[in-house]
């Protein structure tokens, strides 16, 4: 009986040090990553600001090929839409709107997985010497969830991986377009 009681009372001091950490862990998380693209702004902004690529340069697609996609709205800018449907232990399924896109340096998408949360990405170009900085970030609210604070402390470690790859591919795919655009015009 005497090992009842004090296991109870560790569940219990255990329980109480969960819930106690857990309203000083942050409530949002942020994660940002940025690459510097070799190709003029609006070659960039213009890729961004649609989806009929993205599986091109996306992390995720290699990582179920399988998934379903279906498209919505017009090609680019605010209101261009993706929808996935993939394995639930690899990409889920979910959607991303394109809310706001404004004068070839900023695109802000809506992001909802499924039953898994929602959060907002951001798309910074910055111009700088013959190239622009691209910063991808993902901001996410918790809304008081203690589990999902939690699960934030590591969500750096799980996409900040896939954004540098992400970024990495665009990179590669629109260096590769710029080079083809300037090469083919010189006579």
């Amino acid at each position: 009986m005497k090992v009842l009681k004090i296991l109870g009372f560790a569940i219990c001091l255990i329980l109480i040090a969960f819930i106690t950490v857990g309203f000083f862990l942050p409530d949002r998380v942020h994660v940002e990553r940025s690459i510097n693209i070799f190709a003029p702004q609006k070659l960039i902004y213009n890729e961004i600001s649609g989806f009929k690529n993205f599986n091109i340069w996306s992390p995720w697609h290699a990582d179920d090929p399988t998934a379903k996609y279906t498209y919505n709205g017009p090609s680019n800018g605010v209101g261009a839409k993706m929808i996935w449907e993939g394995d639930p232990k690899k990409v889920g399924s979910g959607m991303q709107e394109i809310i706001e896109a404004n004068n070839l340096d900023y695109i802000k998408t809506k992001l909802i997985f499924g039953d898994d949360g929602s959060g907002f990405a951001t798309w910074h170009l910055l111009p700088n010497g013959n190239g622009v900085k691209v910063v991808w970030a993902m901001d996410s609210d918790f809304h008081g969830n203690l589990f999902a604070r939690y699960f934030g402390m590591f969500f750096d470690n799980m996409i900040g991986d896939d954004y540098e790859q992400g970024l990495s591919g665009l990179k590669l795919m629109l260096e590769k377009q710029a080079y083809m655009q300037t090469h083919s015009n010189v006579k």
